[in-house]
């Protein structure tokens, strides 16, 4: 079944999914360029991930 959606709600859709792809990119890249020392986990990733969507969604005007 496919959705109707109206441009705006498109535009709203496709927003946030480059919002969600920007903030995973920015974990993979700390996770990556970490050192050994620096013991990024699951938690600590969540835990940033978090903590960047909620800074974008207030430039973007999402609400979380």
């Amino acid at each position: 079944m496919k959705a109707v959606v109206k441009p705006s709600q498109c535009s709203a859709i496709d927003e946030a999914i480059r919002t969600v792809q920007f903030i995973r990119n920015k974990a993979l890249r700390l996770w990556m360029d970490a050192k050994q020392e620096d013991k990024v986990d699951k938690y600590s990733l969540n835990k940033y991930c978090s903590r960047q969507t909620v800074q974008v969604c207030r430039y973007c005007k999402f609400y979380c």
